[in-house]
């Protein structure tokens, strides 16, 4: 389990409406609203700003190092 300060709320599904009256959907929006939903669930890296999922976040920060200053 991840530590508390990374715990992210379960994602909500996107809502998108169905279009017309057959009930189609909208695909571009079903796209646009997964990627933004994907998107949100991102945490960043403290040390180099780079997003991951926070599971993830662990495992990457273990490799990480702080660019050197020029």
């Amino acid at each position: 389990m991840l530590p508390k300060h990374l715990r992210r709320p379960e994602p909500k599904k996107p809502e998108v409406r169905p279009l017309g009256a057959k009930g189609f959907y909208d695909l571009d929006a079903l796209n646009e609203a997964a990627w933004n939903s994907a998107q949100s669930q991102l945490v960043p890296c403290d040390i180099c700003g780079r997003t991951f999922l926070p599971d993830r976040l662990i495992v990457h920060q273990r490799s990480c190092k702080p660019k050197p200053a020029k």
